[in-house]
């Protein structure tokens, strides 16, 4: 792939990755193809000439693209998310010690931490670290 592609293609997924409002994207919001982004990516960092803080970005990006998953996977990480921060909205609302315990809880067990995606998403991300 030629400097010009893999710089385009970097760069649209850098912005899709600067303009996330979770810890977790779908996969169909990705401007190209995860194999593409991947190899556009690794071959920069093999070929490009890089300062410590564009290698290391690089490299975070590279360890992302494992955070776009299924619509199906992320809508269950957005309602997690979703109900965390009404749960500290809740919080913030009330005075300092006030907080409707039972109120809070109700809120917090509608939706349970998504642990399985949690753990491939992080196992997929070990696996590409090394």
């Amino acid at each position: 792939m030629d400097s010009k592609s893999r710089s385009m293609i970097i760069s649209a997924y850098g912005k899709v990755l600067q303009n996330r409002a979770y810890s977790c994207s779908k996969e169909t919001d990705l401007p190209f193809a995860k194999n593409l982004i991947r190899r556009a990516i690794g071959e920069e960092l093999l070929v490009g000439n890089h300062d410590e803080k564009q290698h290391n970005a690089l490299e975070t990006g590279f360890l992302e693209l494992e955070s776009f998953i299924s619509d199906k996977d992320f809508e269950a990480i957005r309602a997690f998310e979703n109900m965390m921060r009404k749960g500290r909205e809740m919080t913030k609302e009330e005075p300092s010690g006030k907080v409707d315990a039972m109120k809070l809880s109700k809120t917090l067990s509608k939706h349970p931490f998504p642990e399985d995606i949690n753990k491939r998403i992080s196992e997929r991300m070990e696996i590409r670290s090394r």
